[in-house]
């Protein structure tokens, strides 16, 4: 815990992403944009807690990938959550990341609808309907970004 506290004496971001750590979540696009933000980062800029809930196949290869990662304005955390700590958690956030394509391609994911449900801003990989169904500025809900890559974020 002591090592957390550090990144809380200033402004930090809570930043949300949920996941099953399968194969079609490809989570180095979202290590490689926070270690790059953490190298870019200044006074100026918040420091990010990063919490990633889910559990599946590739939990724990990505986890040995985020103790290597040595960042001192990121802070990345994996956690398990029972189902009615979930939306608490999504409300309390500021933002949230879903790497996860829609399966058709023609729906979205339900984690960026829990996402959306939350009030909080979404950004998530793009796939062929994903501007049909959210019109920014039409919904109750904004868009923050499409990720295509980690320059996105």
């Amino acid at each position: 815990m002591k090592e957390l506290f550090h990144i809380y004496l200033k402004r930090s971001v809570l930043l949300i992403s949920s996941t099953s750590w399968t194969p079609d979540e490809d989570f180095s696009v979202l290590l490689s944009a926070l270690e790059k933000y953490d190298k870019e980062c200044t006074e100026n800029h918040p420091n990010i807690i990063c919490a990633i809930t889910g559990n599946g196949p590739q939990k724990s290869y990505y986890e040995g990938k985020i103790e290597e990662l040595d960042m001192s304005h990121v802070k990345i955390v994996t956690l398990w959550l029972e189902p009615e700590d979930y939306p608490k958690l999504l409300a309390a956030s500021d933002v949230g990341v879903s790497l996860h394509f829609s399966s058709s391609g023609l729906d979205l994911p339900m984690k960026v609808v829990d996402m959306f449900a939350a009030g909080i801003p979404v950004c998530a990989r793009n796939f062929k309907c994903l501007k049909e169904l959210v019109i920014h500025g039409r919904m109750d809900v904004s868009l923050m970004t499409v990720i295509t890559s980690v320059d996105s974020f």
